[in-house]
């Protein structure tokens, strides 16, 4: 199994493979497509200025670095819908990306993947979260397609895994950080809000209440009610979430051959990158000295709270059918 790291700069690909990183994957968002479309269109869901490299010159050096010490560099493309004015820039743009060394381009919208594979250009292929491949089917779906690698949603349970695992094709599933209780493909949450004191938030992270009132006083005062307790549960949700893992399941991914574990992270500071790499590489670790699950959960538990210094629980575990 293999440590898939979060990568945005060309500093950050030598510690992260001292650390233990055997893939890398990054966004790309260009001074041209910018313009463009700004930051909220961008081609690989990622509206931060910090989550992406910013020039093929960058990009290209990265992933000569990366390719020195043998590590392949992947790089997301997996918006949900291209409009027909945009695919002419971004095939230009994907050309030159793969000109840059590129090994694999992660993608979500099947009409992109079936054009590109039409221009019979010389790279892999990996299926994105945001697709949504729930199941055998949509995986073989994605297979036929040309993909060689499928990321696995958020939401899998590690029966999916088990099931999906026999459609042949590499497999790759979440490992840390960013739980997100949506899925992917079928949100419509915009993760790039900014307040006008500079503050940043996402969508789906704003306390809302949806009612219908009809001018009931009661129904009113529930509403108001609940936007208070909501505030209340995310700020709680919000200190507690941070850092939602999933390394108990390394037992069982390694039985139904899972390629590569990701963490999530793109924007986070180099540090914290290390940090989560050397905690992925420890846990691994564990998992060859252990001789059942529930030992190796035993071990996994211990060494999360060691890290991140609170518990284990059902609020930040990827794969809670497993606690």
């Amino acid at each position: 199994m293999k440590i898939l790291s979060p990568l945005t700069s060309t500093e950050e690909v030598k510690p992260l493979v001292e650390s233990g990183a055997d893939e890398f994957y990054c966004g790309l968002l260009s001074k041209e497509w910018d313009k463009n479309y700004t930051r909220v269109g961008s081609q690989n869901k990622r509206y931060w200025e910090s989550n992406h490299f910013h020039s093929f010159d960058d990009l290209k050096k990265a992933v000569k670095i990366a390719h020195s010490f043998e590590k392949p560099v992947f790089l997301t493309v997996n918006a949900q819908f291209y409009t027909k004015k945009q695919y002419p820039i971004l095939v230009e743009e994907l050309k030159k990306t793969i000109e840059s060394g590129v090994d694999s381009l992660i993608i979500a919208d099947p009409a992109l993947l079936m054009n590109l594979k039409n221009l019979d250009l010389d790279i892999d292929f990996h299926i994105s979260s945001i697709a949504a491949a729930f199941n055998s089917g949509a995986a073989d779906f994605y297979k036929k397609l040309g993909a060689s690698r499928i990321m696995l949603p958020r939401q899998i349970t590690m029966n999916d895994v088990k099931q999906i695992s026999k459609s042949n094709i590499q497999l790759e599933a979440f490992i840390l950080n960013e739980r997100c209780w949506n899925i992917d493909g079928l949100c419509t949450f915009n993760h790039g809000i900014e307040s006008k004191n500079g503050e940043k938030h996402d969508g789906c992270s704003l306390p809302y209440q949806l009612m219908i009132v009809n001018n009931n006083p009661s129904k009113l005062n529930i509403m108001r009610n609940n936007r208070r307790i909501r505030k209340q549960v995310l700020l709680k949700s919000n200190s507690m979430c941070h850092n939602e893992c999933g390394i108990c399941s390394l037992y069982y991914f390694e039985k139904y051959n899972v390629c590569s574990v990701k963490i999530v992270g793109r924007g986070h500071p180099i540090e914290m990158k290390v940090k989560y790499v050397n905690y992925i590489k420890e846990a691994m670790n564990l998992l060859k000295n252990s001789k059942s699950f529930l030992e190796f959960q035993k071990k996994a538990q211990k060494l999360y709270s060691s890290y991140f210094n609170y518990s284990c629980n059902d609020i930040n575990c990827y794969y809670s059918d497993l606690l």
